[in-house]
Formats: C-alpha cells, sequence, structure tokens
C-alpha cells in the first residue's frame, strides 16, 4: 500500500516521531500531506512549540485530565500573546524566612532551599513550587523540612523525583559531601548506588573554605566544580564527577577555571594553557576546551578570535526532562529543544579596568564543529575547533557593557532574560553610551520565526524585533591589542515596558522569577482559569520557623 494510502490517523501518528522541522517539510510532498498536516491540530501544536523553540512534553498531564491538543494549542498563542503584550497574566510571591541559600528550576518547578538554626544546630527546609498561577488548583506544592545539614548548592531532576544537595560547612574541614534524595519523601533515591558521595581529594578541601562551590546535572553525570577568585588577574578552581547511578567516579579532581555541559558527555571547560598543572592560574592564558567524560580526556581546543582575555561561562540552565513526565501539572507542558541550547560567556577587557562584554556561543553550532573537525583529525592530542569555521556564524558578540548579568538561571533553551543599554536603530545594534538608561529584554536566538517572519514580510509577530546580518565590534584584549570581530548568529530582541525591582531574574518558557530579599516574585504569563475565591499571593507559611 502506498503511504499516502494509509488512515489520516496513522499517518498523524507516524508524523508523531518526526522532528518537527521535518513535517514542514512534508507539507511539500503531496496535497493530501498539506492538507493532512494543515488540518490536524496536534501537528499544529508541535509545530507552532517548535516555532517557539520548544518540544512538547511526555505525557502532558492537566489537573483535571489530559489536556486536548486544541486546548494545549489554545494556551500556547495565549502565553505567545501575553509574552508580545508585556503584561504577566498573573504574579504572586513565594515568601521565605531566614537565609535563602540556593535555588534550582526545572521542568516547570521552582526549588528554594532555606537554612534555619535551631538550638545552634543548622537545619534546612526546601520547597519546590510549580510556576503556574496559585488559581489553578492542584498545584504543585511539595515541602522537606528539618534536612540536617548546611546545603551549599541544590540541582535536581523532579521528573525522576531525585534532589542532588551539596553539603559542606566552609568553618569546618569536613569534606563536601552529595547526597542523593528522593524530592516525594526525603529519603535516599532508590536509583542512586550510594545516597551519599564524598569529595575527598586535597585540592579540593583547600578551596572550601573560601571558594564557590556548585554541582551540576546532567543525566546519569554529576559534577562538583570549586572556584576561587582573589583578584580578576588570578584563580584557581578545579571539579570532580562521577556517575551517581553507580557511585562510580569518572573524573578525578581536574584543574579547570569554569565548565558547563555541552551535551550527555561532554563539557564546555575554561582553562589555563599555561599552568595546567598549577594551583593558581594567570587569568591571561584563558582558553576554552572540550571535555569528554567517556574517554576522560580533552578531545578539541577551541580556538577564540581573541588571545589573552579572562572569560567566565555565566549563564546555562538545568537540562529538563525529556523522556519523563514531570510532576508539574501545568508549567511542564512543553520543555526546550535541545537544538537550540545557548551558552552565555563573560569576557573581560581593559587589564585596569572592569569591562566585560557578553557572547552567546550555539552549542549546536558548536558541537557540530566538534563533530566535523574530529573526523578530520589524524594523530593523537585534542582537535583545534578553527574560529573561522563555526565562530561567525554560531556566536554573537556584544559592546562591552551594554548588557548586565541577571540570575544564574537567566537562560531558557535560545532565550536569555537581561537588562542593558542595547537598541535598534535602522535594524543594527545601537549602544547609546554608558549613561544610558538600562531596560529589561529577553535575546531569543531561536532562527526559526526569523525565518518564517522573513517568508511573510513580517515582523513582531510576538513582539520579538528581529536583529539580521553580521555585528562588528572591536574588542580591547588583556594585553592592550584591539581586535575586530564579526558575528551573525541571528537574534530576536524584546524589550519590557516596565521595570522589575531587581536584577535576580530567572526565565522559565512561561514564566519570569524575580529573586527579592525576602520572597521570590512570579510573573506568569500562562493562562490559568481564575476562581472566585482565588488568591494571588502563595503564602507558605510552612516555612517560617
Amino acid at each position: 500500500m502506498h503511504f499516502c494510502g494509509l488512515p489520516n490517523e496513522l499517518i498523524e501518528q507516524i508524523f508523531l516521531h518526526l522532528y518537527p522541522l521535518d513535517i514542514v517539510s512534508c507539507r511539500l510532498v503531496s496535497r493530501q500531506l498539506h492538507n493532512l498536516i494543515e488540518s490536524s491540530c496536534l501537528l499544529q501544536l508541535l509545530l507552532e512549540a517548535a516555532l517557539d523553540g520548544l518540544l512538547l512534553a511526555p505525557n502532558t498531564i492537566h489537573a483535571r485530565g489530559p489536556l486536548t491538543s486544541g486546548e494545549l494549542l489554545s494556551r500556547l498563542i495565549q502565553t505567545r500573546n501575553a509574552w508580545k503584550s508585556s503584561r504577566p497574566l498573573s504574579l504572586w510571591s513565594i515568601p521565605y524566612s531566614g537565609s535563602t541559600l540556593r535555588y534550582e528550576i526545572c521542568d516547570g518547578i521552582l526549588a528554594i532551599s532555606t537554612k534555619v538554626v535551631l538550638q545552634d544546630s543548622p537545619t534546612s527546609d526546601i520547597v519546590f513550587v510549580e510556576l503556574a498561577s496559585p488559581n489553578m488548583k492542584p498545584g504543585y506544592i511539595h515541602l522537606l523540612r528539618d534536612i540536617e545539614m548546611e546545603i551549599r548548592d541544590i540541582t535536581m531532576l523532579p521528573a525522576a523525583d531525585l534532589v542532588v544537595l551539596l553539603e559542606g560547612d566552609q568553618s569546618s574541614n569536613k569534606p563536601f559531601r552529595i547526597h542523593f534524595k528522593a524530592i516525594s519523601n526525603g529519603n535516599p533515591h532508590p536509583l542512586a548506588a550510594k545516597s551519599v558521595l564524598e569529595a575527598l581529594d586535597p585540592s579540593l578541601q583547600t578551596l572550601q573554605e573560601h571558594g564557590k562551590a556548585l554541582i551540576m546535572l546532567n543525566h546519569d553525570i554529576v559534577v562538583l566544580f570549586v572556584s576561587e577568585f582573589t583578584t580578576w588577574t588570578t584563580r584557581r578552581a578545579g571539579f570532580m564527577a562521577w556517575n551517581w547511578k553507580t557511585g562510580n567516579l569518572i573524573t578525578p579532581y581536574r584543574h579547570a577555571l569554569d565548565g558547563v555541559f555541552l551535551s550527555r558527555y561532554q563539557m564546555l571547560l575554561v582553562v589555563d594553557f599555561q599552568n595546567q598543572h598549577l594551583e593558581w592560574s594567570d587569568i591571561s592564558s584563558m582558553g576554552l576546551v572540550v571535555y569528554d567524560f567517556r574517554t576522560s580526556k580533552i578531545t578539541h581546543v577551541v580556538q577564540l578570535p581573541v588571545s589573552s582575555i579572562p572569560c567566565a561561562i555565566l549563564y546555562t540552565y538545568a537540562p529538563q526532562s525529556v523522556h519523563l513526565q514531570s510532576p508539574a501539572e501545568v508549567a511542564a507542558s512543553f520543555t526546550p529543544d535541545p537544538s537550540l541550547d545557548i551558552i552565555v560567556l563573560e569576557f573581560g577587557v581593559h587589564r585596569l579596568g572592569h569591562d566585560f562584554c557578553f557572547v552567546i556561543f550555539s552549542v549546536c553550532h558548536l558541537i557540530d564543529a566538534c563533530d566535523r573537525t574530529l573526523a578530520e583529525q589524524f594523530g593523537t592530542g585534542p582537535a583545534t575547533i578553527k574560529w573561522e569555521d563555526w565562530g561567525a556564524h554560531g556566536s554573537r558578540w556584544f559592546p562591552e557593557n551594554s548588557l548586565t548579568c541577571s540570575g544564574e538561571r537567566a537562560i531558557f533553551g535560545s532565550r536569555m532574560i537581561t537588562s542593558g543599554t542595547v537598541s535598534l536603530q535602522d535594524n543594527q545594534i545601537s549602544i547609546p553610551g554608558p549613561w544610558s538608561k538600562s531596560s529589561s529584554m529577553i535575546l531569543d536566538f531561536n532562527p526559526r520565526p526569523i525565518r518564517r517572519a522573513a517568508l511573510d514580510s513580517t515582523d513582531h509577530i510576538d513582539g520579538f524585533k528581529t536583529v539580521p546580518g553580521t555585528s562588528r565590534w572591536t574588542v580591547t584584549q588583556w594585553n592592550g591589542e584591539e581586535v575586530s570581530i564579526d558575528s551573525s548568529l541571528p537574534f530576536r530582541m524584546f524589550v519590557f515596558d516596565f521595570k522589575f525591582h531587581t536584577r535576580k531574574l530567572h526565565l522559565h518558557h512561561s514564566a519570569i522569577v524575580a529573586q527579592q530579599a525576602q520572597s521570590y516574585d512570579i510573573y506568569s504569563f500562562l493562562p490559568d482559569p481564575v476562581y472566585e475565591d482565588g488568591e494571588n499571593t502563595m503564602a507558605l507559611d510552612s516555612l517560617t520557623k
């Protein structure tokens, strides 16, 4: 039987196994397939989600039963229109008492850890809240109380019922301990071979008192990073990695100044090329490399258009669940498309000043360059990824001091929330000056709506304005030399017409989390039903001791 002779329902189910952009190509095969795709609410949902850089999360559910594809599509369009109007559909606060330690956002859930001292014994509480309006009842709220440790960092994978806690008392000489617990009951996680891992390397212990410690989780790999800055000219740092399901140490302590996951088994590391085995690094000899956990080796050196310039990895986001169902009932209907992920780096310029420029890397462009370079590499040693082979079209450089730092979870997929003086004049990036008024904005590096706008000869379909073409900026290196850099990674920009009362902003596809002194304010763009007894403030009194 010919493919087009199959029942429409069966063809639709076959299309569900295709990548969304491949479905678009199938519309050109025949009039029958074109009409089928255009008339299928489910396929249109996948295509509209792809336009926003999203994938449909598995087993998407609603508090009152499964959402139909039509309801999800309507919700997606309403959320897009809410962003376009720059008006959140609901706003509420999550207050907390005590001192907040760390937070995490993953699978549509915000986790906040707070420190409470009872009879000179520090304990910690963790609250897990779904990023959907409290008017949606019931919403996912969970609390772990009286955890007998001081939490230095937290990460999680709610779809796997997993929360990972880093225990470390800066006033003691005890080693870092990583705990794997079930969110649902606080007990040791059943998939973890060891409920607690200890980082016993002496190099890490020297950093414990004054250093910054964080943990990163990606599938079955957990990484502990510890770093200490003295000035912008010197710092020391390193990391260790384990397979948390087997409990095996896969990377003993290794010197690296910063790092972020590129894929399940690859990390982008900031290293000091001239002092790989020294405790302290001269920041002027920094560079980027790709490390592979499968071989425990550096596989690639990433060439940059500048030399002798300090850099740090600013933003990334916690990997979301793709094949597991999140306990969040509304906020986790969609997950970022990993093929559109970005990484934000900060480069320091001017040795005597405090000027910084932001650089956005496309993860997909960098991984593709890794694969091509490795295939062409002969002999031993790391392969070199030449900047001219990927950098200009896989990155976007912003002028110094044009953007400012936001929260550590300021990225969601291809989007980042930030503040700055960047504006557009004649479709070109314009920087008015250092004393210009700063605005909150979202930058989106998803090329799909840009291509669609070009085909339809339209712009501002969702409030964003496209920044086309190549930009050239002159960067002053750490040694005083000036270098002109071209970059053309396409992006769109959306500027809010209201001010957030904090610079600590965190991004989700349907919400913005603003971190205040004693609360987290949630600006939700999800269209939730409003009940007569609905409140606009979620008062979690159980957090107050």
